[in-house]
């Protein structure tokens, strides 16, 4: 939705609010993606010790292994939904989620869940998908396909050129977890999305496997004394 996003840019007011929460989650992505390539001569330090570590990514290996049997989580919001309502009104926002909603249903099979979550104290919608039999990486192939067609339909209310954007986080089910467990993992994965920027699909294994990367090393201090 970039030309929601033009039209927010132009009122610092209306965007001040998701701005400060979503700022500080996107520079830890970031961050975190930029060390998958930056030299360290100390990769752990401050973060694991080597037997912790190799512990974590043997439980990331036991998950990635289990997940093919497992099923996942797909959880999704509409990107700017807050803002849509408020530039084009609460008609316009219940038709974008019941057209995200709409693609999901058409584009899953039939054995699949799709489900509205709504929360009356955040006043959001979270589009929510359950699937069977599938992996991580496939569940984040669907959720991608899903952006793909929902890319294509125009939006009624919105102008011809405007679409309806969102962003997904998935979470395949681990050995033991609980159904609440997976929704709650898909839904970090969902914030980071979306933190992210937009049209964005992440998924728990990459958001844990970010984490698990060693914290930025902090810049040098410039020295402003004049040589």
């Amino acid at each position: 939705m970039q030309e929601v996003a033009l039209v927010l840019s132009a009122n610092p007011a209306l965007t001040l609010a998701t701005g400060v929460v979503a700022g500080a989650l996107l520079v830890l992505v970031i961050q975190r993606f930029r060390a998958r390539t930056r030299p360290s001569s100390n990769s752990l330090e401050g973060l694991f010790t080597k037997d912790s570590l190799g512990e974590e990514m043997d439980k990331v290996v036991e998950r990635r292994s289990f997940a093919g049997r497992s099923g996942a989580v797909l959880r999704a919001r509409v990107d700017h939904l807050p803002q849509v309502g408020q530039l084009w009104g609460q008609e316009t926002r219940a038709a974008a989620i019941a057209q995200v909603a709409q693609v999901m249903r058409a584009g899953v099979r039939n054995g699949d869940v799709v489900k509205t979550v709504s929360d009356p104290v955040s006043n959001t919608e979270t589009l929510e998908i359950h699937t069977a039999d599938v992996s991580e990486t496939e569940a984040g192939a669907i959720a991608r396909r899903l952006l793909d067609t929902l890319a294509q339909m125009p939006m009624p209310g919105m102008g011809p050129n405007m679409r309806v954007s969102a962003s997904f986080g998935v979470a395949a089910r681990q050995p033991g977890e609980s159904e609440e467990e997976a929704r709650n993992r898909a839904e970090v994965a969902l914030a980071a999305a979306q933190a992210a920027g937009e049209d964005r699909v992440i998924t728990a294994g990459e958001w844990e496997e970010i984490m698990l990367l060693p914290a930025p090393e902090p810049s040098p201090a410039k020295d402003t004394k004049a040589a």
